[in-house]
C-alpha cells in the first residue's frame, strides 16, 4: 500500500510540480471518483459480493490516507460507498436487501451532514 500511495503522490502534483496540502490528480474528478470507488470495492469479498472483508477497518483506514490525493470529503466518501452498496445490491439480483438498507442509511447520512452545514452557513443576524 505504501508503494501505491509513493506512486500517487508522484503523479498528483505532475500538473504544476508542487505538492500542495491538497493536490488532486491532472486527469479530472469524474476519474478520481471512479477510482475512489474501485477502491471502495475492494471493502468487499471477491468470492462473495454480500461480504465485506474481515479487514474492513484497516482497509478504510489506508483508502482515507487516499483523500487529499484524489479530492475526496466526508460527503463524497458516503455518497461513493452509497453507490458502491447499492452497485453490489443491483448485482446481487436485488436480494440482498441489507445491502440496500445500508446504502439507505448512507444517504441519509449525506442528508443529514448537508442539513448540519446549510444551519452552519446562515448567516446570524
Amino acid at each position: 500500500m505504501q508503494v501505491l500511495r509513493s506512486a500517487a503522490v508522484s503523479l498528483a502534483s505532475r500538473s504544476d510540480g508542487s505538492f500542495l496540502e491538497s493536490c488532486h490528480w491532472a486527469d479530472g474528478f469524474p476519474f478520481n471518483l471512479r477510482l475512489y470507488e474501485m477502491l471502495l470495492e475492494a471493502c468487499f469479498d471477491i468470492n462473495d459480493e454480500t461480504s465485506i472483508v474481515e479487514e474492513v477497518d484497516e482497509l478504510m483506514e489506508h483508502i482515507k490516507k487516499a483523500w487529499t490525493i484524489l479530492g475526496i470529503n466526508q460527503t463524497l466518501h458516503n455518497i461513493c460507498f452509497t453507490w458502491v452498496l447499492f452497485h453490489c445490491f443491483v448485482a446481487t439480483g436485488q436480494s440482498e436487501l441489507d445491502l440496500l438498507y445500508a446504502a439507505d442509511n448512507q444517504l441519509a447520512e449525506v442528508a443529514k451532514m448537508q442539513r448540519q452545514q446549510t444551519i452552519q452557513s446562515m448567516p446570524t443576524f
